[in-house]
C-alpha cells in the first residue's frame, strides 16, 4: 500500500492508495484530514503498519461507540458467560461510549484515550474500576 501527506489550506491530509476499482479501473484513494503535520505522519504510519500486518484501512466514519455496539452484538453475545457479557455491556455503555463514543475509529489514539482515563479519575472512579473498564 502507498500513501502520502499533503498540506491543504490550514490542515494536513493523508492519502492512502486502495488500488483500482474492478469495473472501471479507476484509482481509489482514501483521504483523512488532520490539524497538524505530526498527527498526519503518525496516522499514515499507523495505517501502513496496520495494512502490512494483514488488516485493512478502517472506515473513517465509523464511530467507536458504533463499533463497540457491533462488537458486543457480533463477537461477545453467546460466546461468554452471561455475567461477563453483562459486565462488558455495562462498562461499554456507562463509561466508554459516553467518553469516547463519538470519536471516529480511524482517529482514536493515545491522546483521546488518556484524556478519557483522566476524566474517569476526575470523576472519582477507583483505579480498580478503571482497570476493569479498559482491560
Amino acid at each position: 500500500m502507498r500513501g502520502h501527506i499533503r498540506k491543504r489550506g490550514e490542515s494536513w491530509a493523508v492519502a492512502v492508495y486502495l488500488g483500482r476499482e474492478p469495473g472501471s479501473g479507476r484509482k481509489r484513494w482514501k483521504w483523512y484530514t488532520h490539524k497538524t503535520q505530526r498527527e498526519a505522519e503518525a496516522h499514515l504510519a499507523q495505517l501502513l503498519t496496520q495494512v502490512q500486518a494483514g488488516g485493512g484501512v478502517p472506515p473513517s466514519r465509523l464511530l467507536l461507540g458504533d463499533y463497540l455496539e457491533q462488537w458486543l452484538r457480533d463477537d461477545v453475545a453467546g460466546r461468554l458467560a452471561p455475567t461477563t457479557e453483562a459486565i462488558y455491556a455495562y462498562a461499554m455503555r456507562h463509561y466508554l461510549a459516553p467518553a469516547l463514543g463519538t470519536v471516529p475509529l480511524a482517529r482514536l489514539g493515545a491522546p483521546a484515550i488518556q484524556q478519557s482515563l483522566n476524566a474517569m479519575v476526575g470523576q472519582g472512579l477507583s483505579t480498580a474500576t478503571i482497570q476493569s473498564i479498559v482491560f
